[in-house]
């Protein structure tokens, strides 16, 4: 299983990588800083599943949204809106635009290793 991390926060990203590897160690992740490098990345592969930080330098979520649901290959990969606010009006726009899930960055390691398997396992 492949998923593509779009965060602009390298602590964030270290977290995330950390905690996908104690779901499952056999998970790739692939990394990207911005929206723009997430685009550049999704032109050669398509993941299992996306995970995406709103608040972003360059292009942020929200614009990285609208364009990954414009191609026609990412359609039916599930992006989950990974955020360390996401408000109502946030998350409600977010998933007009097409986003799968919304949660907002827990403060605990072991919460996000919960709510990242939630995603992932659908548990």
């Amino acid at each position: 299983m492949t998923l593509l991390c779009i965060d602009d926060d390298p602590e964030d990203i270290e977290l995330f990588m950390d905690a996908v590897r104690m779901i499952d160690n056999t998970y790739k992740c692939v990394v990207a800083s911005n929206g723009y490098e997430g685009l550049k990345k999704l032109a050669t592969m398509i993941p299992d599943y996306i995970f995406l930080d709103i608040n972003m330098p360059i292009m942020d979520g929200k614009e990285t949204l609208r364009k990954i649901r414009k191609d026609q290959r990412l359609h039916s990969v599930p992006i989950c809106i990974f955020s360390t606010s996401v408000s109502k009006r946030d998350a409600e726009l977010c998933r007009i635009l097409g986003a799968d899930r919304c949660i907002v960055k827990p403060s605990s390691f072991q919460k996000l290793i919960s709510d990242l398997k939630e995603v992932i396992e659908g548990k």
